[in-house]
């Protein structure tokens, strides 16, 4: 086989791998364990091992193909090569190379991204293949947008509830990131095609879409990383080598936002504002709200991480391990398990360390160089032709500033990835081919060896399939068993997931951890079940000692996994060894209150009051603002007779949380306290007029004091409320008026 026929082979091969890259937005996989985020990554870490063999191939036989040295090439292998000594020394490695389903991240997927980066600079090199490659992510996007209108109109259900916009990623805050990305992407093609009227118009009515999409998904980040691009371009063009009239309309449009924000901000107190959504979001920013105040205390968790491993961090995707080890009590109000800052500069720091930081700030100032150098050959009066005007120049600026300010408040995920080393494949093509710099390798080999190619092809082949089988069948059968699992379970059908979770742990290190989680879960009910086969059981507790015993006896700092282990003792009734469990966690997350209550209440079932009573109040004194933490510590007051302790504990809190709380209406039924029991009652009917259990139990403890009359009143009041009431409440009431009603 000569070398033109497999050149004429493959590089359609590498075309239609690369153009077929945007289109990853569009899939959803529901076949997969999250699948808006798996599928995505599965089917572009695919693409690009086709596109990297295929372009291995061609870039042996011919020079050609080779990339050419530049700045941003180093910056990205540098911080590729410093993520993997940061894996190998980090904390976690396994989790560290495979990520998990959820995020899909890790050191895998940033090998995929270096591969997808180089054969982008080796092949796209002429203006041509670059314009149809934009235009396509543009049409992509287009697709994305209205979908989120559909969204927007119902039609179709916004994954995450809400109004919040979040289309085909799931997620609103990807939604708004990769709408940001590409209406800048789109104005990049608007500047070459302004002269051309019909096209100009075009760009513009889908900037006007994209920017309006990102609107409905109310990231702030993003939104005002769109204003601050705008501003950039504006500036740049301001200050650049244009005519006065384009200078003039620059400073014009660039007044009017400025004076456009100083309204706004002015008027952020105003109905007109505060009533609408999204301009609530944005007029109610400050940095003492909840989710700012959240922030803050992550990045001070991070700080803290960094400082104990400040040159290599902790790993990728080891956040896990900082959330648990620096765990803030402030934090009690927000989601239980962070495993991201929610900011790239700790992200980095705590993944990487500060050589990590560094290297991934090089990729955005090397990039910066590129699309600036000629402006310094200007200023010292060279007359050159520059590869950007100053259009360009704010525009790519702007992408860049915009993407970054976004990604302080949310992170990555491998459609915004993608984008980003697109755009940066493009300055540096742009930049090398101009001043034609020098190739990596230059060596011609291919006229030494007649069967060089067809050698080349078959040595490609042979890494290819076990790489293909390892980085995306293997995890494609594992996602797709933990689905299968997940479903065989709300079916019903315990012994099928207990086999599918068996062939999970066959296929893939890819998101151990969470299968673990998952079937330690899934344990904990099947052990809890009167419906579930004791043979369907004992299965379980095999698998569970076969792959999540010794992992977490390897890996003891697994606090999230160990504490659902903890369930799973108690399911087993191993309270001895589950409350050993919790004091080995105690030592590693000191702070968690969680943990701390846990350990309270375990002690307090088994007999062990003084040491709960102290445990109990030792966890409420991390963050007496945690009223759970006060609610459980009045419980074990009053189960133990100190109903006034009790009372003083809850009183500086709501006692919602403790109407809300079935363990006290038990206790104070069990303890014949009926007042109490009634007064709890009337309280949740009051909010939650649709609690049809609470309005039938307030029926019962007015039939379990005598009063008949009362029970059958409140049965009425509850079908007048509750129309679908009616069947049940009429055999409770027969009940009722025949004594024959059951009490537990």
């Amino acid at each position: 086989m000569n070398i033109k026929t497999i050149e004429n082979i493959l590089k359609p091969v590498i075309f239609t791998c690369i153009f077929t890259v945007p289109f990853i937005v569009l899939y959803i996989s529901g076949s997969l364990f999250f699948p808006y985020i798996t599928g995505k990554g599965l089917v572009f870490r695919f693409l690009v091992e086709i596109a990297l063999a295929s372009w291995l191939v061609l870039a042996i036989l011919k020079p050609e193909y080779r990339p050419r040295r530049s700045y941003i090439l180093w910056s990205i292998v540098t911080a590729v090569g410093i993520l993997m000594l940061a894996t190998i020394a980090g904390a976690d490695p396994v989790n560290s190379f495979w990520s998990n389903f959820e995020r899909m991240d890790g050191l895998v997927t940033f090998l995929h991204l270096l591969a997808y980066f180089v054969v982008l600079i080796s092949v796209f090199k002429t203006e041509k293949l670059w314009h149809r490659f934009f235009n396509t992510n543009i049409l992509v996007s287009i697709l994305v947008a209205f979908y989120g209108l559909f969204q927007l109109g119902g039609a179709f259900v916004i994954m995450q509830g809400g109004t919040r916009l979040d289309a085909t990623l799931g997620n609103a805050g990807y939604l708004g990131g990769y709408m940001l990305m590409s209406f800048f992407v789109t104005a990049y093609m608007l500047n070459l095609k302004w002269a051309d009227k019909a096209w100009r118009y075009i760009y513009l009515a889908v900037m006007v879409l994209q920017a309006f999409i990102l609107f409905q998904t109310a990231t702030r980040g993003s939104l005002l990383g769109l204003i601050g691009g705008g501003l950039i371009i504006l500036i740049i063009t301001s200050l650049g080598r244009h005519n006065k009239q384009t200078k003039k309309i620059s400073l014009i449009f660039l007044a009017i936002i400025i004076l456009s924000i100083g309204g706004f901000y002015l008027a952020r107190d105003s109905s007109v504002i505060q009533d609408q959504p999204v301009l609530s979001r944005l007029a109610n920013i400050s940095l003492t709200d909840a989710t700012a105040q959240s922030r803050f205390i992550v990045w001070g968790m991070s700080y803290e991480a960094f400082k104990e491993r400040p040159i290599l961090g902790w790993g990728p995707e080891n956040f896990y391990l900082v959330w648990d080890k620096y765990y803030d009590p402030r934090m009690y109000n927000q989601e239980p398990w962070f495993d991201r800052s929610h900011n790239v500069v700790f992200d980095w720091l705590v993944a990487g360390g500060f050589l990590g930081l560094l290297a991934y700030l090089a990729i955005f100032g090397s990039a910066v160089w590129l699309i600036l150098k000629d402006d310094f050959k200007w200023f010292k009066k060279e007359k050159i032709e520059p590869v950007f005007n100053s259009w360009q120049q704010g525009i790519l600026l702007a992408f860049l500033a915009g993407y970054f300010f976004h990604n302080l408040f949310i992170f990555d995920n491998i459609v915004s990835y993608s984008l980003f080393i697109g755009l940066l494949a493009f300055i540096h093509v742009k930049v090398t081919e101009k001043e034609q710099t020098n190739l990596i390798l230059t060596t011609d080999v291919s006229g030494k060896n007649p069967d060089l190619g067809l050698i080349a092809l078959l040595a490609t082949l042979f890494l290819l399939i076990p790489s293909l089988y390892l980085f995306v069948f293997s995890p494609t059968l594992a996602a797709s068993n933990v689905s299968l699992a997940l479903k065989q379970e709300a079916e019903g059908d315990f012994a099928g997931s207990l086999q599918s979770f068996d062939r999970v742990f066959s296929y893939s290190l890819l998101g151990r951890r969470q299968t673990e989680e998952q079937l330690l879960s899934m344990a904990a009910k099947v052990l809890a079940s009167n419906s579930v086969s004791e043979e369907v059981k004992n299965g379980f507790v095999d698998l569970v000692n076969k792959e999540v015993v010794p992992s977490l006896n390897a890996h003891t700092n697994l606090v999230k996994g160990r504490l659902i282990y903890v369930d799973y003792l108690l399911r087993l009734g191993k309270r001895d060894e589950a409350i050993r469990e919790l004091e080995e966690l105690k030592t590693l997350s000191p702070k968690r209150q969680l943990i701390i209550s846990n350990l309270a209440y375990i002690n307090l079932i088994a007999g062990n009051e003084k040491e709960a009573l102290a445990l109990a109040k030792e966890s409420v004194s991390l963050n007496p603002n945690n009223p759970e933490v006060r609610t459980l510590e009045a419980f074990m007051l009053l189960s133990v007779g100190r109903e006034a302790e009790a009372k003083k504990v809850l009183a500086p809190i709501s006692d919602s949380l403790a109407i809300n709380d079935d363990r006290f209406l038990t206790f104070f039924f069990q303890q014949k306290r009926y007042d109490l029991v009634i007064e709890i009652l009337e309280k949740k009917l009051a909010s939650n007029p649709a609690d049809l259990e609470s309005w039938s139990n307030l029926a019962l403890v007015f039939y379990t004091i005598g009063d008949k009359t009362q029970a059958l009143s409140v049965l009425d009041e509850a079908m007048q409320q509750n129309k679908g009431f009616k069947d049940q409440a009429e055999k409770i009431k027969e009940a009722i008026r025949e004594d024959a009603v059951e009490i537990e």
